[in-house]
């Protein structure tokens, strides 16, 4: 499976710290057999397991034997994260030509709106930060060459598709605190301030490029 294949780069990593491919799979027999019978799954099915439950394990089996900022874990749970995208997320919840509609320009400028108007981020269906360059590995890099740089991750959920996107670490820290409720402009403009040093008119620019790549949603309160 193209799903399990992408993480073939955590699997060898654990199989190498377990001391070998057996140890390997010794260990995910043990673990999907045991996870199916707390499931309560057929006995003729106890030993099969899904690409996610085989994320998972890579995953809880890395949190055990790896140390803080392992890229390995990292990486295992950005696969997991693809998988689990892959098989639960409905493309077509939520998405309606009204919808579409609520994104159209606004009337007014960003700086001219009330501070308690709402920002959300409606069809941002995933966010996650990485220690190291994702785009590095994706076109092929070994995962320990990979830059130093991190990656800020977004999952945006398209008509028909669920889209992979890099984004800047303004722009991440912005659409995670509008998930998963709604958060004010003014807060917004706040927050960036506080944490960042940042003055408003820059929140203002960055907030207004992502009302135009369809990230966030602004609504106006009467």
């Amino acid at each position: 499976s193209p799903l399990v294949e992408a993480m073939l780069a955590s699997a060898l990593e654990v199989s190498r710290r377990l001391g070998g491919m057996e140890a390997l799979y010794t260990r995910w027999i043990g673990w999907i057999v045991a996870t199916n019978r707390s499931a309560g799954a057929a006995e003729h099915r106890i030993a099969y397991g899904t690409p996610s439950q085989f994320a998972n394990f890579l995953i809880e089996t890395l949190e055990v034997l790896s140390l803080k900022g392992d890229r390995h874990l990292a990486y295992a749970r950005f696969c997991a994260t693809g998988v689990a995208l892959s098989r639960n997320t409905d493309t077509q919840r939520n998405l309606s030509i009204a919808s579409y509609r609520s994104f159209d320009m606004l009337d007014l400028a960003l700086e001219e709106l009330p501070l308690n108007t709402p920002i959300f981020a409606p069809f941002i269906v995933e966010c996650m930060a990485l220690n190291f360059n994702i785009e590095h590995v994706l076109a092929g890099l070994p995962l320990n060459e990979a830059a130093d740089d991190p990656s800020f991750l977004i999952w945006q959920q398209d008509a028909d598709a669920i889209r992979l996107l890099s984004v800047s670490e303004t722009l991440f820290d912005l659409i995670q605190a509008c998930r998963p409720g709604p958060a004010t402009l003014g807060d917004l403009m706040r927050d960036r301030l506080v944490t960042a040093n940042e003055v408003p008119s820059k929140t203002l620019e960055v907030l207004s490029n992502a009302i135009d790549s369809r990230f966030i949603h602004v609504g106006v309160v009467p």
